[in-house]
């Protein structure tokens, strides 16, 4: 029932854009100038009290990443703040006092502040004025120093203390703030996949629907050992013939494992569609009862000979150990009920969720059953429309 609550939300989430009150992190995707390829990534808590933003074209070596700390409601002064800021050292060179500026409305502002610290060693912020200053902001300049695919910017247990146009004063504390910034020049590789059903070997899809053309690979699996076990890797014909070298790791963290292979290739290859599959036992006899379980695929690191980066991407797949036959290639469906197990709720919405996402695929069968709005596409409105009717908001379709 937890689990079915928390599902809930998250779908709820991405549907609605519900902003949660509190200091949960509310991030948005923009384009910052429409001539460049430059991006804007921001997080700002509910109550805006806090932002954290980070400006950039590109994450290849050279390239520099600005980020910004700032209070963006103009009723709020700032007056002090303090934190952590944390980045990849592996990723960004080494941040320095000279890089950090204080700004008062976008204008810098050295003379309303009398203390700027920065402690490489705990990466800590401590910048107190002497007067509360309107939509005051910390900017830094972050310099990549090792190409990526992505990488994440946070700023931690940051303190406030601001002034309301009243003149009075109040704390606030965020626990954390937190954007992955994206490489636009990244090679695209696609990851999706399928749900699964069987009784005794359940095959799980890597599948892609976009490769610009890798010549190494990481793929992972991380799945409940207490439903799921011995897993192993097998792949299709095109990388049998070009493999080059296969590599293996297994890490256990209690009811769940997480296992990983590298594959390295002779030249670079670009087929789309399944490529890899993982492979799982039941831990216990299958019956006629399904009993579901989550595997989450993903590609943790994948180049081509050329020394490119590619997008990292997962999906999840949910696997079904049944002795029951359900498969989802017959003709008949029921409007709303896309997995065909006899019930519309929120696995249904999340299947749509997920598609629209692009990680995972639908059948035919499967999309028509999703078509709730009945405007022959398949989209986040008909997600909306069957947790209205989960809900008990809608009474049909």
């Amino acid at each position: 029932m937890r689990r079915m609550k928390n599902l809930k939300k998250w779908i709820a989430g991405i549907l609605c854009a519900a902003v949660f009150a509190g200091s949960i992190p509310v991030v948005s995707v923009e384009a910052a100038n429409t001539t460049t390829t430059k991006k804007t990534y921001t997080a700002t808590t509910s109550d805006k009290v806090l932002a954290l933003e980070a400006e950039a074209g590109g994450l290849n070596k050279g390239d520099e990443v600005k980020v910004s700390i700032k209070v963006p409601d103009s009723s709020k002064k700032i007056k002090e703040i303090t934190g952590r800021f944390v980045y990849d050292t592996e990723v960004f060179e080494t941040l320095f006092a000279t890089n950090i500026k204080v700004t008062d409305s976008g204008k810098e502002s050295s003379s309303n502040w009398k203390n700027i610290q920065y402690t490489e060693k705990s990466k800590e912020l401590s910048v107190i004025g002497d007067a509360a200053v309107t939509g005051a902001a910390i900017t830094m300049t972050l310099k990549v120093k090792k190409t990526v695919s992505d990488t994440q910017i946070r700023l931690d247990y940051a303190d406030l203390k601001l002034v309301s146009e009243s003149g009075s004063e109040s704390d606030s504390y965020i626990q954390n703030l937190s954007v992955t910034v994206e490489n636009t020049a990244a090679k695209k590789l696609t990851l999706t996949t399928n749900d699964v059903t069987g009784s005794t070997k359940l095959a799980v899809p890597y599948n892609f629907t976009a490769n610009d053309g890798i010549s190494e690979i990481t793929i992972t699996a991380k799945y409940n050992n207490t439903v799921l076990k011995n897993p192993t890797f097998t792949y299709v014909s095109i990388i049998e013939s070009n493999k080059e070298k296969w590599t293996y790791n297994e890490e256990k963290d209690g009811d769940y494992t997480k296992v990983s292979a590298t594959c390295k290739l002779k030249a670079d290859i670009s087929n789309k569609g399944v490529l890899f599959y993982v492979n799982f036992e039941p831990v216990k006899a299958a019956t006629a009862t399904a009993v579901p379980s989550e595997v989450i695929l993903s590609v943790d690191n994948a180049t081509n000979n050329a020394g490119d980066v590619f997008t990292r991407s997962s999906a999840v797949s949910i696997v079904y150990i049944t002795t029951k036959s359900t498969s989802s290639s017959t003709t008949t469906y029921t409007l709303g009920d896309v997995n065909n197990d006899g019930k519309i709720n929120l696995v249904d919405a999340l299947y749509i969720v997920r598609y629209c996402k692009k990680t995972r695929t639908l059948t035919e069968t499967e999309l028509k059953a999703a078509d709730v709005t009945k405007d022959n596409k398949v989209d986040l409105a008909d997600a909306t429309l069957i947790l209205k009717k989960y809900n008990g908001e809608s009474t049909s379709f």
